[in-house]
């Protein structure tokens, strides 16, 4: 064996019984953080009527990627239905997230928040700005200290729009509604999956205003992600152009109707996973 073959060998062996070694002495932790050096976490809030229940295919294919998502459904919805009251206001659905943050002790996190839930991650922001990495708005409005998402309307205003609210506090689930959420009218699955979860939403949750002591998510890196197939009529389309010409935020597009998470849950989650 000539010299130069003789030392490739001998360095081969060196490496080798270093790695050897090395495995010897790692823990669990240190594979942990190898491996998990992109992990990401990221806390999913859902919206009007829905529940932790409708992020089920995103949060499947993140999971799959190796990342740690949290999805709580906010009080008196989904499972947490049977806590419904009229007690239950904005304030309730922000401490709900913002909990969830605190208790599971999550730090540089990705906050999702779809159509009404812009309003309680903007809370969420406001309250835990130090933890938050990224804020990221599906369809969803972005407010200021102040704003309601009834847009200023009284309770019995929001009620009439609605047409009619249930006992008198809680928004309806009508099932031509659906159709607002951007679901194929030939897409029985999808209607049918929603038709059963779907619960009726406490109604002064819209009317409260938010107050954002230190701005909200104001300041904190931000996306904002336009569901593109919104009707021609639609507010969705006023946010997003605003949001399109605000230099201070990323802006990027799902082609589907509202209830991305629904529609498209892949697509929706490798866009997430893009992010931060």
């Amino acid at each position: 064996m000539s010299s130069r073959r003789r030392f490739l060998s001998r360095a081969v062996g060196a490496l080798a019984a270093g790695t050897v070694a090395a495995a010897a002495n790692s823990t669990p932790n240190d594979i942990v953080d190898i491996k998990g050096r992109d992990r990401r976490t990221y806390l999913l809030v859902h919206g009007t009527g829905h529940g932790g229940w409708c992020w089920r295919g995103v949060a499947e294919s993140l999971r799959a990627s190796g990342h740690h998502v949290y999805t709580p459904t906010l009080t008196g919805l989904g499972e947490r239905s049977h806590l419904i009251s009229r007690e239950i206001g904005l304030d309730t659905h922000i401490t709900d997230v913002a909990n969830v943050a605190i208790w599971e002790e999550l730090r540089d996190f990705i906050i999702v928040g779809h159509s009404y839930g812009g309003y309680v991650i903007s809370g969420v922001c406001d309250r835990l700005r130090e933890r938050v990495r990224h804020a990221v708005y599906i369809d969803a409005p972005s407010p200021k200290d102040g704003d309601s998402n009834s847009r200023g309307r009284s309770l019995e205003e929001l009620g009439q729009a609605s047409g009619g609210l249930i006992d008198g506090y809680l928004l309806p689930v009508k099932e031509s509604s659906i159709a607002q959420l951007g679901i194929a009218a030939d897409d029985r699955a999808d209607t049918e999956w929603l038709l059963r979860r779907l619960t009726p939403h406490p109604a002064r949750t819209w009317v409260d205003r938010i107050h954002l002591e230190h701005g909200g998510s104001v300041g904190l890196p931000r996306t904002y992600v336009f569901c593109n197939q919104a009707p021609a009529d639609s507010p969705l389309r006023r946010y997003a152009d605003e949001r399109r010409k605000d230099p201070t935020w990323v802006f990027r597009e799902l082609p589907c109707g509202h209830d991305a998470m629904v529609i498209l849950p892949r697509e929706t989650a490798r866009l997430l996973a893009s992010i931060g």
